[in-house]
């Protein structure tokens, strides 16, 4: 069995200007949001044995912020072609996970990542967090994916299945989106 994770940056600034979209920070809130979801992580006694993120300014922030409430230690892998690309390329990248890695944590962006969690369970499924991710992919949203697979490259499109879609405003409405 594998078990995907993924978690999309906490909000982030825009206000600088000429300042390059992959330098923009994590405004205060999404600091927070970053801190409270790691928490959160921790407490369902979720764990990792890979991280990948994207080298954007506000993923880095995040999975900085994140990791140390949820209690991971390991250094992520920073990947450029987790930045600014689609749920195909994504899919790709999680193929390439090597073995024996079963849990996996890919800190990104949208469209891409709301794209992914969104194809990777199987159709049909219309439980409400189901429709809430199809709703609304905020920042700081956290989905975990299963799959009945041995292997990375064995993950495709409805392979999997949605175990939880959980938002930092279901954990407390400060964070709302």
């Amino acid at each position: 069995m594998k078990r995907l994770f993924l978690l999309r940056h906490g909000k982030s600034a825009w206000g600088s200007i000429g300042l390059p979209d992959i330098e923009r920070p994590l405004k205060k809130r999404g600091m927070q949001a970053s801190i409270a979801m790691g928490h959160y992580f921790k407490a369902q006694g979720y764990s990792v044995d890979e991280v990948l993120c994207s080298p954007a300014r506000r993923t880095t922030e995040t999975f900085s912020l994140f990791s140390e409430p949820a209690g991971i230690t390991l250094t992520p892998r920073y990947d450029r072609r987790l930045y600014e690309t689609g749920a195909g390329q994504l899919l790709e990248r999680l193929q390439e996970v090597e073995e024996p890695k079963s849990a996996v944590l890919l800190v990104g962006h949208n469209p891409g990542m709301e794209d992914l969690a969104s194809r990777l369970p199987s159709p049909g499924t219309n439980d409400p967090a189901t429709r809430e991710m199809a709703f609304k992919y905020p920042t700081g949203a956290l989905t975990v994916i299963d799959f009945a697979c041995a292997t990375w490259p064995d993950v495709g499109w409805g392979s999997g299945t949605l175990v939880e879609f959980r938002t930092p405003r279901s954990l407390d409405e400060k964070y709302d989106d």
